[in-house]
Order: structure tokens, then sequence, then C-alpha cells
């Protein structure tokens, strides 16, 4: 996907560049660790309605330690109030025991400046999901913003769900109950405890996968159960450990262990290769659902699949060539394996002989915007709509050096007058994905300055 980001009506001094993120201002650091709360010191501030803390007792198969909490009424409980970024996704999770009783809920109250809470339940025992649900969120339908206990399990679930806040919610809040919903029961009276439960910036289906095969072959397996050949190549700049391939194959030869994937998501995919001979090596991923899908050939010769085209293997190229690939993962997806092959189909001269070494896929785009115009460079191909560049001049005051873009003119857009705009040169960017528009602007008088985004699809 292809987007152009543009300025619309701006008078721009200084910066102007996108980067990943929430917004921070130099005067306001936004705190990334949010709530942790295993009860080994206390009840750390929560409380029921009417102010009284929760009941501590000791569980010793606790993994998050022995104190826990024991919830035996129907009652409330809530957490302390934690600062929190709106628009945001935050990773909640706990540990949980449904012993009789009324199935343990877990809920999270939104709190805006003069807006009434909202509250959106987070963790109970029904599946909401299409396709079933469990302890890892819904898996099935890519909604991981829920997640269930179990009925018939009798012991400590871990469970987690993203909890993605609101544009304009400033704090938040957990509430713990037991549901008096007669279909959410179990036979008895309400008993259930609680323990290490946390709340902390970025999704809880995060992947970092690397493998380098300095400690080995990791799991990875040929479609016959062996594991690949490593051999030693002090010139990789991944460490001397690396797969050697020497046969060629179609459909994929080595695929890694199965890792935890969210459907609709971005992945970046990176390998470092050294390609001697014969037959072209490829590094793809192979999605799963309820089965395994075909292999998307992400880095190779140039090849093209329903995910594009692949980044490109040179064939004169005799040394170690790296490659990263952004992959969009597909809707129903719970799992991907790292996949790599000698592929039949493309070939250079002699026997099939390739290296792979530092194959990882991780969480997120492989080439997050890092575009900064501040102009003491010059204008750098920005140009209004009829072509024109802007005007640079001299302020000794700016913070991002002394060379500013001026604009002296108001611009209009009316609906069916369009008039020109400054528009920055086209930038690379990921469907889905959020950025930080960041600039240094003095309005001196006149017409507002604005800055914004034109966004562009192939």
């Amino acid at each position: 996907m292809r987007f152009a980001l543009g300025s619309l009506h701006v008078l721009l001094i200084g910066m102007f560049f996108a980067c990943g993120g929430p917004v921070e201002s130099e005067s306001t650091q936004v705190s990334q660790a949010k709530l942790t709360q295993d009860w080994e010191s206390g009840a750390s501030g929560w409380t029921d309605g009417n102010g009284q803390p929760p009941t501590l007792v000791s569980d010793s198969q606790s993994p998050a330690g022995p104190t826990v909490q024991q919830l035996d009424n129907y009652g409330d409980y809530f957490s302390p109030l934690v600062d929190v970024v709106g628009g945001q996704t935050y990773c909640l999770r706990a540990n949980i025991k449904w012993v009789s009783g009324g199935v343990p809920s877990l809920s999270v109250e939104q709190n805006a400046n003069g807006a009434p809470p909202s509250v959106s339940l987070v963790v109970d025992g029904m599946c909401w999901c299409a396709g079933g649900c469990g302890a890892n969120g819904c898996g099935a339908n890519g909604d991981y913003q829920h997640a269930s206990v179990e009925l018939d399990n009798p012991g400590w679930q871990a469970v987690r769900a993203d909890v993605i806040l609101n544009p304009d919610t400033t704090q938040i809040r957990l509430l713990e109950n037991l549901s008096s919903n007669e279909n959410l029961s179990k036979e008895g009276p309400p008993l259930s405890y609680l323990d290490g439960l946390s709340l902390d910036s970025g999704s809880c289906w995060s992947l970092q996968y690397t493998q380098d095969w300095e400690l080995g072959d990791g799991d990875w397996k040929d479609g016959s159960g062996q594991a690949p050949n490593l051999v030693s190549d002090t010139s990789s700049p991944a460490g001397q450990s690396v797969q050697q391939l020497d046969r060629a194959t179609a459909g994929g030869d080595y695929f890694s262990p199965m890792l935890d994937a969210v459907a609709n998501q971005t992945y970046c995919v990176r390998a470092k290769l050294k390609w001697v001979s014969g037959a072209a090596p490829f590094v793809g991923v192979q999605q799963y659902t309820d089965y395994p899908q075909d292999v998307n050939w992400l880095i190779g010769t140039r090849y093209t699949d329903p995910k594009g085209t692949t980044a490109v293997v040179s064939s004169t190229e005799t040394g170690w060539q790296e490659f990263a690939q952004t992959l969009i993962t597909d809707y129903y997806v719970t799992g991907v394996r790292l996949v790599d092959e000698l592929w039949s189909g493309s070939s250079k001269g002699g026997d099939s002989l390739a290296y792979f070494d530092a194959l990882s896929i991780s969480s997120g785009s492989c080439s997050p915007i890092p575009y900064t115009e501040d102009w003491e460079s010059g204008v750098r191909s920005w140009t209004d709509w009829n072509g024109q560049t802007p005007t640079l001049v001299n302020d000794s005051s700016a913070p991002a050096g002394p060379t500013v873009q001026q604009i002296d003119r108001a611009t209009l857009n009316s609906g069916e007058t369009l008039s020109p705009l400054y528009a920055s040169p086209f930038l690379d960017v990921v469907g889905g994905l959020s950025y930080c528009i960041r600039g240094n602007v003095k309005w001196v008088s006149g017409a507002a300055p604005f800055v914004g985004v034109a966004q562009y699809t192939t």
C-alpha cells in the first residue's frame, strides 16, 4: 500500500516528520508501566464500592506468588486509577481460579476529562467469538479484545486480552466481580481467586522471534521431521553457525516451530542469505487457521503471490545479503511458521548451495517512516500543487535550525475551489498502522497554520 504524506494549509517552521507511537511533549513523559498487582505487598489501594480492601488469603499453587485475592460475594472491587494514552493498545493479564458460583469477570473503566466513565467487559465466562474462545482470546475471528474463563478448568488459568482505549481516555481502572448470571455459574457458593493482574503498554500478542542457529536448530524441521544441516561460516554477520541448504524443493523445505500470531496484523520478516550456486534461496511464512495455508514467499528471486512481490535476492552477489519484508496476516490466522527452501523454479549455474542466518519475525512494519524535514538541506522535492517550491527564510529562533519555511498566503478548500497547497514527496507506509506527525509552528498573523496527511492507495 502506498500513501503520500502532505502538508495541508501549513505554516511550517522547523521540523515535520512522522514517527511511530504516541506523541510526548518535552515536559511530559508518558509512563509505560501501568499496573501490576500480585498482592504480595497488600491491597495497594484496591477497594470495593464502600472503600473496603479486598480479602487476601494464601494459595501456594498460584503462579504469581502465595498471596491471592479471594472473591466470595457479588460486589465489585476497583483498582486505583492509572494514567494512560488515549487511542493506544494495552495488554491486560490475570491469573484466575474459578472454584464455584458466578464466573469471575474483569472490566476496564475508561475515564475522559468531563465525560461519564465507560466500562467494557474484557474477561468473563462467555465465548463471544464466531469460531470458539479460549484463554488466548478469540483466535478464530481475529478479535483479541476478549478472553474467557473456562468452565471445566478447576485450577489456575492465565488469561490475556488487548484493551484498545477510546481516543479521549486519560485514566482507567480495573473492575472485578463475580457474575450473578445463572447461565454463567458453577454449582456452589460464589468463590474465586485472582492474582497476577497487570496492565502494560502494547499488545498482548507482540511477536519477537529470531533464529541465528548459535544455540542449535531450535526445533526447525523439514517435512519428514529431519533437523536442518548447520555448518560454520565465519563470514556470516549474525554469528558463525549457519544453516546450509543443498537441495532444490518447492512448497517449503524447512519450517520453524509454530509461533502465535494475530489476524490482520503487520509483521516484519528478516533474513540473511548467501547464494553460492544452483537453485535460488527463498524465505516465507506459512499462516495457520484451523489448518495450514500455502506459504507466502517474501524473500527470493523475483516472484509474486497474493501477498505481493518478493524482496529480490541478487544472483550476482557472492557474499551475504540482508533482507526485510513486511507481511500483513490474513483474517482468522492464529499462528505462523517461518519457512526456507531452495526453489527449483529459479537457478544460476552449478549445484544447489546456499546459506541462511538470522531468520526472524517481529510485530510491526519493517520500515516505519523515519522522515524529517528541517529545510537545512533545501526544499527536497516539496512543491505546491502548481509545482512551485516553498519559500525558505532565516529565523535564528527556530528550535530545529535557522532555515524555515515561510507561508504568507491563505489557501482554501471549499469543495469546489482548491488553492495550491504544499506537499512533501511520496513516503511509503503500511496501511492500518499508527504514525506520529510532529512540527514546530510559528503563527505570526492572519490565516491559521494547519498540517495534515493525504493518503494514497495503489
